[in-house]
């Protein structure tokens, strides 16, 4: 009765120990990649915040409605935007933005890139065939063509987008409700 053979006491906490050491490589071999990525993740659109700002100055915040015999034709809107930011590298970060064209009810999102080709409904206003993003300290105008009559916006939003195709927070918000441009567009 006396023959039962056991751990000693030294070899079984240099077990544990060891169990431990093991168990604390193996989750930190997760958690530390995990929370690093994520970090990483959530502050690549901290400095652009309020990189893109609608221009009030200009008064090209607004839009036009054609009527063809009576009829409803079209509706144009132009609006500027601006870049602005302190580091110059961080033009080299942004890809495009994103415009929310909001009414009642719904919206609707455009997407500008730079380079890309210019379409019937939206454009540059000084006609050139490719999107341009404005540099720091540029401003530029766009124009976006609806042949739908219910498109009666009454506020826009604008997002930038990041070369990893990654859509930050809204930069800046404006009203564009019963601004009728006072020149053509």
């Amino acid at each position: 009765m006396e023959n039962k053979k056991g751990v000693s006491t030294v070899v079984a906490t240099i077990l544990i120990i060891l169990l431990s050491v093991v168990a604390v490589v193996v989750v930190a071999g997760f958690v530390v990649p995990f929370v690093k990525n994520n970090l990483e993740e959530s502050t690549e659109c901290v400095d652009y915040s309020d990189y893109f700002y609608f221009e009030e100055e200009f008064g090209l915040n607004c839009y036009t409605t054609q009527e063809n015999g009576g009829e409803f034709d079209k509706r144009t809107y132009a609006f500027s935007v601006g870049s602005k930011g302190n580091k110059k590298e961080l033009e080299n970060g942004v890809k495009g933005f994103r415009v929310s064209m909001i009414r009642q009810g719904n919206a609707k999102s455009i997407y500008i890139e730079n380079g890309a080709e210019v379409t019937e409904e939206i454009k540059m206003k000084d006609g050139t065939g490719n999107f341009e993003l404005p540099r720091i300290g540029e401003v530029r105008t766009y124009i976006y063509v609806t042949r739908d009559e219910n498109d009666l916006f009454s506020s826009l939003e604008i997002y930038p987008v990041l070369k990893n195709d990654k859509t930050c927070d809204r930069s800046d918000k404006i009203s564009i409700a019963g601004e009728l441009c006072e020149n053509e567009i």
